[in-house]
Parts: structure tokens; C-alpha cells; sequence
């Protein structure tokens, strides 16, 4: 039995290939079998007149603060989108040495209007180098 099965929707797999008409079962997070699905699941979500897509890139965010507080970056993942990239627009969280730290914050307040409050709150700063960084938002990334 798989935990779901999203019966019905109009696959829009990534390929190139038209879309189609299927059902997609999932184990745990695993997609495994895409088809007409025989027999139940522990949950069932009716697609029809839908679009199933494996999730959508974003290639231009400004998500690297947000993800310190907020791993699923809302609004993004309920959009449907899965996977992100920050760092643009020169607004990198790292590499970040601590002397440097509030002279980011301001640009992030003057290009973004995020307020000092939110790194106060949000932040706790552990960091300093680009992998230092990534395992620091991995402890609650969604995305």
C-alpha cells in the first residue's frame, strides 16, 4: 500500500514530453510508480482538471536571510516551487566574516526592505564561510 496516490492529474514531468493523464503513487518521499495506480493509499488527493509537476525552479531569489527562520521560504514552496537560488544581486549571506555582518544587513534593509528586527529575531549568526552557511539552513530546510 503506498502512503498517497494523486489520482488523475496531468502530468507535466520536466521532459520535453507533452503532458498526460496519470496517477502517481509515493512512498515515504519516494515517487514510485507513475500509471494507472489499482487499489487504495493512505491518503488520496483527486488531480483532476489539475496540473502535477515534480515542483518549479526559481532562479532569482532573495531568500537567504528567510531561510535562517523560515526553511520552506514562504510563500515558494506552497507555489509549487522546490527548489530556489539565492545570492543574487550581490545580497550572499556567505561568505560573511562578523566584521561585516551589519553592513549586509543594510543592504538588505536599503534593497529588500527587510528590517533590522527580522535578523535580530531571526538570526543567529554561526557562520562565516559558504559551507558553514549551508549546514546552518539545513537544520530546517524544506526547499
Amino acid at each position: 500500500m503506498y502512503d498517497l496516490v494523486i489520482r488523475n492529474g496531468t502530468v507535466v514531468d520536466g521532459s520535453g514530453l507533452p503532458a498526460y493523464k496519470a496517477d502517481i503513487a509515493v512512498s515515504g518521499n519516494k515517487i514510485e510508480k507513475i500509471g494507472r495506480i489499482a487499489g487504495k493509499a493512505a491518503k488520496e488527493i483527486d488531480a483532476e482538471g489539475r496540473i502535477v509537476a515534480p515542483g518549479f525552479i526559481d532562479p532569482h531569489t532573495h531568500f537567504d536571510a528567510q531561510l535562517l527562520w523560515d526553511g520552506f521560504a514562504k510563500p515558494a514552496l506552497s507555489h509549487g516551487v522546490t527548489t530556489i537560488v539565492p545570492g543574487n544581486c550581490s545580497l550572499s549571506l556567505a561568505p560573511l566574516k562578523s566584521e561585516h555582518r551589519m553592513k549586509l544587513v543594510g543592504m538588505f534593509n536599503q534593497i529588500e526592505e527587510m528590517p533590522l528586527k527580522a535578523f535580530e529575531e531571526g538570526v543567529v549568526w554561526d557562520w562565516e564561510t559558504f559551507s558553514e552557511y549551508i549546514t546552518r539552513i539545513r537544520k530546517g530546510l524544506a526547499i
